[in-house]
């Protein structure tokens, strides 16, 4: 038997604890961000809402404690010390604080209504099913549904980015799936319909059948394949059809979001003040935070601590710790993002949605010299209140479309044309994806089919058959 050494050179990246967390939280809007502080506060104990001003010579003197306790025992392994007596004094300073000059926006009035990611969070966290950990997975699912209640993101590459397995978050997945709405969460229409069919005893026996096994054929209205396939009569098939018509194909569009008529919290106000825009972040109902004094004290008397009871204490402060700086850095962030926004865009906020200019993630990354998976976190789900209206983040950017005529223009203006001539559309003879785009053309909107299918499948339009009305 012979051995045989070989090498083998392979990339993989890793990221640190904190790495995890400041990305976890930059994902989050605002509304999310707020529980999960509020899970925290419940889980670690090391930090506390600040109720009052910090006297500032106590400030000092706590950091000269500190100082003197961090000479008499050796280091190694430990907290910086130093550090956390800084972070003692740090707090998440209220929208206000930010915006002395412009009192009227302090406080942006919320509506008694919830909203739908308000709605799930409230049952995510009296669910006793789930641990702290999946919890706060549970946030990023709901930090990353869309406007119909989908889960936009790939179950993949949000396991890695949170550091859990993807079969952990398929547990955590499936049970918010089984919460109300339900059916919200799905990956696609499929498993959606799926998910409420199956909590349903009152359905037709075949229903499940038909959406798990042979839903092409339910789409495409294939009704003669599935009497063949199940066996069954037409009458049987027509039953399930309409049982099915019944169920909620966008659980995010249902009676909470109508009750609040698209009702959306900003995470970012842009104001025009004596001749400047000026960016500042609501932070709603934020609590200041800052890392306990009792458990400072405790920290400094560390040498006269159980080795068990001291590793529970650093373990608590370098976790609460880290949270302070993600928190602070997420801030900074999203106003460096939001201004380069600002500085790019400056058309469309002194006139208006017609002056939006082409842009990618890529500008903004490469103005603030910053990878574009942090721009994508941060402008995903998160929205800007201006002059014009609440915006998502994502509505800034779009890629450009010349004309015959050589202009360069947003691909948002030819979709909005398309939707247009789609509503307009004789219900009975719906447009083809061709037909779309000869009546493009003849507004200047040089695209091809492809293109119009691409467009025509992200605002969710359907076929040219499934549009079809008798």
């Amino acid at each position: 038997m012979q051995l045989r050494q070989s090498i083998v050179i392979r990339q993989e990246l890793t990221q640190t604890p904190q790495q995890i967390l400041r990305s976890e939280l930059l994902q989050i809007p605002m509304m999310l961000l707020e529980a999960r502080v509020k899970m925290e506060l419940e889980e670690n104990p090391v930090l506390e809402i600040e109720e009052g001003e910090l006297d500032l010579e106590d400030m000092l003197e706590d950091k000269d404690d500190d100082e003197k306790a961090d000479d008499q025992v050796d280091d190694d392994n430990e907290v910086d010390w130093d550090q956390l007596g800084d972070s003692d004094n740090y707090e998440m300073p209220h929208t206000g604080s930010q915006r002395d000059s412009t009192a009227e926006y302090a406080e942006i009035p919320r509506p008694v209504i919830q909203t739908l990611q308000e709605h799930l969070i409230t049952q995510l966290e009296t669910d006793n099913t789930l641990s702290y950990r999946e919890q706060v997975a549970g946030i990023e699912i709901i930090g990353n549904l869309d406007e119909s209640g989908y889960l936009k993101c790939e179950l993949g590459l949000l396991a890695a980015q949170l550091n859990i397995s993807e079969t952990e978050l398929e547990k955590v997945l499936k049970r918010i799936q089984q919460y109300d709405p339900i059916g919200i969460a799905s990956r696609s229409l499929q498993e959606c319909l799926l998910v409420q069919a199956l909590n349903n005893d009152e359905l037709h026996p075949l229903v499940v059948p038909v959406l798990r096994d042979h839903f092409n054929d339910f789409i495409n209205k294939h009704f003669e394949l599935l009497v063949r396939s199940l066996q069954t009569d037409l009458d049987a098939v027509r039953t399930v059809f309409h049982e099915i018509s019944q169920l909620n194909p966008r659980p995010g569009e249902g009676a909470i979001a109508n009750e609040k008529q698209n009702y959306v919290i900003p995470d970012l106000i842009v104001e025009h003040v004596d001749g400047e825009f000026i960016v500042t972040l609501n932070e709603g109902d934020m609590p200041s935070l800052r890392i306990s004094h009792y458990y400072l004290d405790l920290a400094r008397q560390r040498n006269k601590m159980e080795r068990q009871v001291r590793d529970f204490v650093q373990r608590k402060l370098e976790s609460a710790n880290w949270f302070l700086n993600a928190i602070q850095q997420r801030r900074e962030t999203m106003l460096r993002v939001m201004r380069a926004i600002v500085q790019r865009q400056i058309n469309f906020f002194k006139e208006g949605k017609d002056a939006l200019k082409p842009m990618i993630l890529r500008d903004i990354a490469e103005d603030i010299e910053m990878d574009i998976s942090v721009i994508s976190r941060v402008t995903n789900g998160k929205y800007v209140q201006t002059e014009w209206g609440i915006f998502e983040l994502k509505y800034f950017f779009s890629e450009k479309v010349t004309t015959s005529s050589g202009e360069d223009i947003s691909t948002k203006v030819i979709k909005a044309e398309l939707k247009r001539l789609i509503e307009v559309e004789d219900k009975l003879k719906p447009l083809s994806d061709q037909k779309l785009v000869d009546l493009l053309m003849q507004k200047d909107f040089k695209v091809a089919r492809r293109t119009v299918q691409k467009y025509r499948e992200q605002m969710h339009i359907p076929i040219k058959k499934l549009r079809r009305q008798i």
